[in-house]
């Protein structure tokens, strides 16, 4: 008579048991109900193939950055840009913009990009109040007539207007060939209770186009922390 052997009985693994009792959330197996085929199979499969399983629809809702990050298929590395740099005294601020360095001369502090001979200058200068650093002063001391730098002439005056900029008043007149010859200089003036503030953006003038949107970003982030009155 020939005896058939008993299957030997498969002892789970802890790490399945596991599995399976998270998935009836963790109902002992004796008083739950039964566990499906397809569960048992997602249990069984490695640990990376169980958690795509338990969120098929996860690459779906991924950003497209993380994909890119992580080298998924159809993507670039991400890129992140750097925060910009922010020049600081003890009375206002601006942001550099990528590329620009500042150093303090004596009173002031020179700002600029690349290597002499340089296409672009920043010079800012403060001073303690006086009874004419008035806004009405500065708009008549940059319409004054003055000699042009390195031409006969007189230097021109661009344009002028008064502006806002994070909640300060400031004068911003443009001239040409006022302080180098072919640059043209923006002049900004702001007051405070106790400070006057001067600032120069000095621009080639075959390197405007180029240094423009430089110029504007930094004068547009311009703050002041003191009261101006």
């Amino acid at each position: 008579m020939c005896r058939v052997a008993k299957p030997k009985r498969r002892r789970l693994s802890s790490e399945l048991v596991l599995c399976l009792l998270a998935s009836t959330r963790q109902v002992p197996l004796r008083s739950s109900g039964r566990i499906g085929i397809a569960k048992f199979k997602t249990c069984l499969a490695p640990p990376r193939a169980r958690e795509r399983n338990n969120d098929p629809k996860l690459l779906q809702r991924l950003p497209h950055s993380f994909l890119r990050q992580r080298g998924h298929p159809g993507g670039a590395r991400l890129f992140v840009p750097t925060a910009p740099e922010r020049f600081a005294t003890a009375v206002y601020s601006f942001e550099l913009a990528h590329g620009w360095k500042c150093t303090r001369e004596g009173t002031e502090y020179v700002c600029s990009i690349g290597e002499p001979p340089l296409d672009a200058i920043i010079i800012a200068a403060m001073k303690y109040r006086g009874p004419t650093d008035t806004m009405s002063a500065y708009e008549e001391h940059l319409r004054s007539p003055r000699p042009a730098v390195g031409r006969d002439g007189m230097a021109e005056l661009v344009s002028m207007r008064r502006q806002i900029i994070a909640g300060t008043e400031w004068i911003e007149g443009v001239l040409r060939d006022s302080e180098v010859h072919n640059y043209e200089t923006t002049y900004l003036a702001a007051n405070t209770a106790e400070i006057a503030i001067l600032i120069t953006f000095s621009v080639h003038e075959r390197s405007r186009a180029v240094r423009y949107q430089d110029l504007r970003s930094m004068i547009e982030s311009l703050v002041i922390y003191q009261r101006a009155h």
